[in-house]
């Protein structure tokens, strides 16, 4: 992306691009137009398309392996569905593995018919200690992004966008 976008700022710069703005002024005056309109949401629309770049290339291989997997996943729900009707499956692993329920014990359960706005409880997870076979899917279990690039004391999957300095920079532990 980066060396496509080099090489159309390049072409941009040269003489006869240049030429042929001026010999269209009403062309030109209508991308001025354009770009006034649009310079008040424009800054904090690439700060925001740089922080997003950032976060995801730290989890490009996962990103990678998702889109692979995913045509593959979405095929094969097509099979649950035949002209002679649906072909379901039956898993009786019930509770395999078994969910986490320790570090949950004062929170009061609540039903999926309770619509009502709550407050999340940042300060609930599991607590199980590492290597339990409880909780496999659980955030303390997201593996940290393949970054060619670590710095002692920052997280590298929270990124920030320092737009005086025109680098990213990350959350500070």
């Amino acid at each position: 992306f980066a060396r496509d976008l080099a090489a159309l700022t390049g072409e941009l710069r040269r003489a006869p691009v240049a030429e042929v703005l001026a010999r269209t002024p009403r062309a030109s005056r209508s991308v001025e137009r354009l770009v006034d309109g649009v310079s008040p949401n424009l800054r904090p629309l690439l700060t925001n398309l740089v922080t997003g770049g950032q976060s995801v290339s730290a989890r490009v291989p996962a990103l990678r392996q998702l889109l692979i997997g995913y045509p593959a996943a979405v095929a094969g729900a097509f099979t649950v569905v035949q002209p002679d009707g649906l072909h379901f499956g039956l898993d009786l692993n019930l509770n395999v593995p078994p969910p986490c329920t320790r570090g949950y014990e004062r929170v009061r359960r609540r039903y999926p018919q309770d619509v009502r706005v709550a407050r999340a409880d940042l300060h609930t997870s599991c607590r199980e200690p590492a290597g339990s076979e409880t909780g496999v899917r659980g955030s303390r279990n997201v593996p940290p992004p393949l970054s060619a690039v670590t710095i002692p004391g920052l997280d590298p999957w929270l990124a920030g966008y320092d737009p005086a300095t025109g680098r990213g920079r990350g959350v500070q532990r």
